[in-house]
Order: C-alpha cells, then structure tokens, then sequence
C-alpha cells in the first residue's frame, strides 16, 4: 500500500492531483483500493496496488479533442472569417496606440504643470523669507527709535512714581 504523497510521486503528478481522483473522478471505482489507516491523530488514506493501476490508467487516456474537417470552401470561409478577424484587431490596435499618444502628451503637458508649480512655490519660499527678514529689520528699527527717544536718568531709575 502507499501513501497519497507515495503515490503521486510515483505517477509524477500531485497530491492534489491524486486526491481529486480519489475524492471525485473516480471515486467509485477507487473505493475498494483506498483505505483510511491512522497514523498519531492523523488519518491517512493509503491506496492498494489496484487503485494505483485505476489511476495510472486513467492519467494514460488520451483527451478527447474535437477534430474539425473542412472541406476547401470551409476552409476559404474560415480563412476569411480570420482575415476580418485580424482587420477588426488591427484597427483596435491603431486606436490604442492613438490613446497611448493622446495619454503620453497629457503626461507631458501635467509634468510641464508640476515644474511650473515647483518653481512659483521655490519663488514663493524665497519671498516669504525676504518678508520675515524685512519684518525683523522693522522691528529691530522701531526697538532702535524707541531707545534713542527715551532719555536715561537716575532720577527716573530711583523715583517712585513710574509712567
């Protein structure tokens, strides 16, 4: 008996593989061959030699694929049909490739924008900061004037009744 691991490993498939055909597609021909044994507080499910034959078997069958003949004006038909098939493509093709144009000039026209804006807010720092110096320079002045108009006497320094 093997494992489900075992198994897919000798087929060359998975283990998912093996369990879809254990579980679903042939799940009434592989009963007999499975066998639920417990391993710790797993349980796991072994197949027997026969059940590895069923699904060997089944992994060898060829897929049945629908096999169209065609005559010669099948053929020119189908020719044709492929023919307005690539036109209709193509001329999709050119209108994507106008859009990816028309975007690309837009993306231009937007990173054109954002330098512009960039330089108007780096003119716009440099003004706000010749604003503050020229604010300071005011107020140092005024603080100057008031200074020079105000006269320093002891008197005022040591008398009582101050303004």
């Amino acid at each position: 008996m093997l494992t489900v691991q075992q198994l897919a490993d000798k087929l060359g498939i998975t283990p998912q593989a093996v369990y879809k055909k254990i579980n679903q597609q042939l799940a009434n021909e592989l009963k007999p061959f499975v066998v639920e044994v417990k391993r710790g507080k797993r349980t796991v499910k072994m197949i027997e030699p026969g059940g590895l034959e069923i699904i060997a078997n089944s992994l060898e069958q060829p897929v049945d694929e629908p096999v169209v003949e065609l005559d010669n004006n099948g053929s020119q038909q189908l020719i044709s049909l492929l023919e307005e098939t690539i036109d209709v493509l193509r001329g999709q093709l050119a209108i994507k490739d106008e859009q990816l144009i028309a975007k690309d000039k837009q993306l231009e026209s937007k990173d054109k924008q954002i330098e512009r804006l960039g330089d108007m807010i780096e003119s716009n720092q440099e003004l706000n900061k010749n604003n503050q110096i020229l604010l300071h320079r005011q107020q140092d002045q005024s603080k100057m004037i008031e200074s020079k108009d105000k006269k320093f006497s002891f008197k005022d320094l040591f008398s009582r009744n101050k303004e």
